[in-house]
């Protein structure tokens, strides 16, 4: 069983990435969108599951909510496929999803359970928006939930809920949210390391092939003259083989005489007056 499930995840990862890595955004938004359709996968079955329930129950309003909330998970999707970032869409659907959460907490439902929904928001708003505008919705859902638990609401009938339960919750809340603040800033230094490192090796790349494409190297048969040591060129032509070295590779020439032919051509001199 386990094995299916790490084979089924795998695969379902691989998709993820092959139709991630085939849209037009940069690397940061291919992050958040992975990250959006891992939410997907998870979030929208179970908000289908959840609403029909529901409704099924004739909770309509609930289950009118949830529905709600997963078809605009499913349009942003089809939307994001066209767009260049979603950090709009990302709010939207964030906004949504907020009311949704706060309604639960509201209706409270068997000892409140329902208001523990409200932990997964700190996780998904940190990393699907920037540190300090996920710091702000962080802080905005808890002061909702602060005023659904000890404020009247215009004499609305709301779940009450102990003081035991709200200091339990206050205190998990803000745990998570310094948490998912932290990991959050970490991965932002440890992808900007990335991109760095990234950016050093591509200009190494570069320099690398620029250096190898100024140097040419002579290989294969070069045919000689036996004689006159000329070479023959890749155009038929015999030339100076000082001259064919020098326009093949990167090697220059200076003149002088070897000991055997210093002393043929100045015979008797050559040792004398260190003619090279």
């Amino acid at each position: 069983m386990f094995r299916w499930f790490t084979d089924v995840s795998s695969r379902l990862s691989g998709r993820i990435s092959a139709m991630v890595e085939g849209l037009p955004l940069d690397s940061e938004e291919k992050t958040r969108l992975r990250l959006f359709m891992a939410f997907l996968l998870l979030g929208v079955p179970t908000m289908l599951a959840f609403g029909i329930y529901n409704c099924l129950q004739s909770n309509w309003a609930l289950g009118g909510v949830v529905l709600a909330m997963a078809t605009s998970l499913v349009l942003a999707w089809s939307l994001l496929k066209r767009l260049q970032s979603g950090a709009w869409l990302y709010r939207i659907n964030i906004v949504f999803f907020a009311g949704m959460l706060l309604y639960m907490a509201f209706i409270g439902g068997d000892d409140g359970s329902k208001a523990m929904w409200l932990f997964t928001f700190p996780l998904i708003v940190f990393f699907l928006l920037s540190t300090i505008e996920g710091l702000v919705w962080t802080v905005a859902m808890f002061l909702g939930a602060c005023c659904i638990f000890w404020l009247p609401l215009m004499g609305a009938t709301k779940h009450v809920y102990s003081g035991q339960f709200t200091t339990r919750f206050v205190t998990v809340y803000i745990i998570l949210a310094v948490v998912a603040c932290w990991f959050e800033v970490l991965r932002r230094h440890y992808r900007k390391g990335m991109d760095a490192e990234h950016q050093r090796l591509l200009a190494e790349q570069t320099a690398l092939q620029e250096a190898l494409s100024q140097v040419r190297q002579l290989s294969g048969l070069l045919p000689i003259c036996a004689c006159c040591k000329k070479v023959r060129d890749d155009g038929g032509y015999w030339t100076q083989i000082e001259s064919y070295i020098r326009d093949h590779s990167q090697a220059e020439f200076s003149h002088g005489l070897c000991p055997d032919c210093g002393e043929d051509l100045y015979p008797g001199m050559w040792k004398s007056t260190k003619l090279i």
